[in-house]
């Protein structure tokens, strides 16, 4: 009986401690939600979808007609560090320079296909998994054409932000936005449990 408990006990714990995981990333429920409150935001993406199929689909074309292999599509990224630390001072929700270039690096890694566990890619995708010709450099111009670190750093009062709350999403965006069209934006601040 006292295996039994202790048994039972372990896999509790086990569970609670999955369970109790904070998420760092809410993409795909915050997507759902866009989709089941803003139908129009679907037929938006669905039209951004074509639009870069047509895209890719041109790059191979043009890349079978290259001489020493494909172009590097690079895309300028603004990172907007969205933080609580009054004085500025680096650390905690503000976070250093180098860890955005770290997170940088993952992403070209895993974008060009060169990240250290590609071996480990499901037999499923294999056929698929390439380097996609992508690289991701934080911006060197700002949209006023001023030079930049591609690093925004945005003092707020407001200790964190909801995923899940629309107005937490315009609020945010107003408070640090580029065009999209130019860069690609990406917000880092605390997320509340949603």
């Amino acid at each position: 009986m006292r295996n039994r408990l202790l048994y039972f006990l372990f896999i509790f714990s086990l569970l609670f401690a999955q369970h109790s995981m904070a998420q760092k990333c809410a993409t795909t429920e915050v997507e759902q939600l866009h989709n089941i409150h803003h139908p129009e935001w679907q037929a938006s993406r669905s039209r951004f979808e074509k639009k870069l199929q047509e895209h890719i689909q041109t790059k191979k074309f043009r890349q079978q007609r290259t001489v020493g292999g494909p172009a590097l599509y690079t895309i300028p990224v603004v990172v907007h560090v969205v933080h609580n630390v009054s004085n500025g001072s680096i650390g905690g929700k503000n976070i250093p320079t180098q860890q955005i270039l770290d997170q940088i690096a993952v992403l070209n890694e895993d974008y060009r296909r060169l990240n250290a566990d590609t071996n480990n890619t499901p037999a499923l995708y294999k056929p698929v998994a390439e380097d996609v010709q992508i690289a991701f450099c934080l911006a060197v111009r700002d949209p006023n054409g001023d030079p930049t670190n591609g690093i925004r750093r945005v003092y707020d009062s407001k200790p964190s932000f909801n995923a899940y709350d629309f107005n937490d999403e315009v609020y945010l965006k107003g408070l640090s936005y580029w065009p999209s069209d130019q860069y690609l934006n990406i917000w880092v601040c605390d997320l509340a449990a949603g």
